[in-house]
């Protein structure tokens, strides 16, 4: 290093990088974001429905054209509940929410309650891992969908990286369903939340991952539709009923209405 060189003062990390940024041109500058804010892309998203958890969110959404993976202890427990209010949004465009491996059938009467008529769904009945990966990347790649939802306890980063790059080029929301142990694992998808249940049909949601700063403590977000205000009140007075079928309300139980189920051909793999 020459001694004029040495000489020169020296800034802090910080400091530096906020002279590089001022000397950008500005319309470079809008393009980037730092890592200690949230990311302020033009990536299209569509409203959560809960205002906490959207002033949390890059563009204050759901990403349309990426991954988003839920992540909770035991499936069926709460996605219905989370995704709900944007599903109502997306399903009202008259585009069909395509489920994938899905654990249990849909309850169509508690889905009708939440603004989810069962004609909006179409059921992919995919048994294997591999089945239902090939399913979820078919989907993604359709066109015409509003939503994919698809339950992969198994599936691996690299695939979460292909279907990462498959849903970049689609216009509505994937959500992967994963447990809880997911979490240990990279993963190509830029937003992940770990979910699970709270009290008095409170949700309890932390955000493992986001275009952003890392996101501290946890947000609780009360997770009752209008039109179900009135049943979760009486299953909370003292001494009702307070078991896991009113947290199933959605998934739980038996209907005679169907839900379009598509089989897998025998030779698709």
């Amino acid at each position: 290093m020459s001694a004029a060189a040495s000489s020169l003062p020296r800034l802090p990390a910080d400091r530096c990088a906020e002279t590089v940024l001022e000397s950008l041109d500005p319309a470079i500058e809008s393009s980037l974001w730092r890592g200690t804010e949230l990311s302020r892309g033009v990536q299209l998203t569509v409203s959560t429905g809960f205002n906490g958890l959207d002033d949390e969110l890059p563009g204050s959404g759901w990403p349309l054209g990426a991954v988003t993976e839920i992540l909770q202890a035991q499936d069926g427990l709460a996605e219905w509940r989370l995704l709900g209010p944007a599903l109502r949004r997306l399903a009202t465009s008259q585009r069909p929410l395509w489920l994938v491996g899905a654990p249990h059938a849909p309850y169509c009467p508690g889905l009708r309650l939440a603004g989810l008529p069962e004609s909006h769904l179409v059921r992919v009945r995919a048994d294997t891992p591999a089945e239902r990966l090939w399913a979820t990347e078919q989907a993604v790649k359709a066109d015409g969908l509003g939503a994919v939802l698809a339950w992969l306890p198994q599936v691996r980063p690299a695939q979460i990286r292909r279907l990462q790059s498959c849903a970049a080029q689609a216009e509505m929301p994937v959500f992967l369903m994963r447990p809880m142990l997911a979490l240990r694992d990279a993963s190509a998808a830029p937003l992940r939340l770990v979910v699970s249940l709270g009290t008095a049909w409170t949700l309890r949601v932390r955000i493992a991952k986001r275009r952003g700063p890392v996101h501290e403590g946890e947000l609780t977000l009360a997770a009752v539709s209008p039109q179900l205000a009135r049943l979760a009140a009486a299953r909370l007075q003292p001494g009702g009923r307070r078991s896991l079928e009113s947290h199933h309300a959605v998934l739980g139980g038996t209907d005679t209405s169907p839900v379009p189920v598509v089989p897998e051909p025998a030779n698709a793999f």
